[in-house]
């Protein structure tokens, strides 16, 4: 089960990457919460695009060739990105909204189950 989650992973975070760089507008205004971190900046939006899409390049290839360490530098930015946005959920006072469900399903949940696949794909090998 764990290589299908890596790659189930790494489609998700180069669906994510493709969505930032040919929609940036659309996440910018229907993502929940993304207008609360500040004014549209297509640069940026670009740049996390980009990151995303390494991501998912690196996950794609570690799952392939079975390759741990490969999937935690792949989930490296997921992870912390998901960190970052739980740091934010609790400066919120955890509130149970639109906000918190998109942060938790759409990237602290991710961001686990990658850390959480690069881990059992290292124990497999041992």
């Amino acid at each position: 089960m764990t290589r299908p989650l890596i790659f189930i992973l790494a489609g998700y975070y180069g669906i994510n990457g493709a969505y930032l760089l040919l929609l940036p507008r659309h996440f910018y205004d229907h993502v929940p919460g993304v207008v609360l971190s500040g004014p549209y900046n297509p640069h940026f939006i670009a740049d996390i695009g980009l990151i995303f899409l390494v991501s998912a390049a690196a996950l794609g290839w570690a799952g392939w060739a079975k390759l741990p360490g490969l999937a935690l530098f792949g989930g490296g930015w997921p992870l912390l990105h998901g960190l970052f946005h739980l740091r934010l959920w609790l400066t919120r006072g955890l509130p149970l909204d639109r906000v918190a469900a998109s942060d938790w399903l759409g990237v602290i949940l991710p961001a686990l189950l990658v850390a959480l696949a690069a881990y059992r794909l290292k124990e497999a090998r041992a």
